[in-house]
């Protein structure tokens, strides 16, 4: 049996993978900061397959899509959970961590013993036969039904704040494997 491990910052599409996979196995959705460097045994399988998936997408839309829920940065461990979206654009910084957090799963750890399938979410759709292949299940059949965050007025300031993260986010593979 697998045990699907979904995290992400928030805003990025997990829930949606979550669905997609719940029919093929168990399906945790989590917004830790650090992947995991041990799972928790699980008593129902001691054999059981566990695979992280994190999914990860333009910032400045995630931001717009979660990070007006107050409760959202306590969920992804922010470095100050009373953190205001105008405190991050008056600053011009990162004051969420999302670059961290970022690097926390996209970057290899020698001490870690398991893969991470890292996903951009702009890419899932055109990229879902490729990602049943990898996780070794059927069909996902995802639909994209995204609102356009690049027309909310806030968007081209928040892009500003994280223009190099996002830079470096669209020259990825769409999936990839650390």
């Amino acid at each position: 049996m697998k045990k699907f491990w979904i995290c992400s910052y928030g805003g990025c599409g997990s829930w949606m993978i979550w669905r997609a996979l719940e029919k093929y196995g168990k399906v945790v959705h989590c917004h830790y900061r650090k992947p995991l460097m041990e799972f928790p045994e699980d008593s129902d399988d001691e054999n059981m397959e566990n695979i992280i998936i994190y999914i990860y997408r333009d910032p400045a839309k995630a931001i717009l899509s979660r990070f007006r829920n107050p409760h959202h940065l306590r969920n992804i461990e922010a470095p100050d959970e009373n953190t205001t979206l105008q405190q991050v654009l008056e600053q011009n910084k990162d004051l969420y961590g999302i670059e961290e957090f970022y690097r926390n799963y996209t970057t290899k750890d020698e001490n870690r013993k398991h893969k991470i399938v890292c996903v951009k979410f702009e890419d899932v759709f055109k990229n879902q036969e490729r990602l049943s292949e990898l996780l070794d299940v059927g069909p996902l059949n995802l639909e994209n039904t995204e609102q356009k965050r690049e027309k909310d007025k806030l968007y081209p300031f928040i892009y500003n704040v994280y223009r190099e993260l996002i830079n470096e986010m669209k020259n990825n593979e769409g999936i990839f494997i650390v």
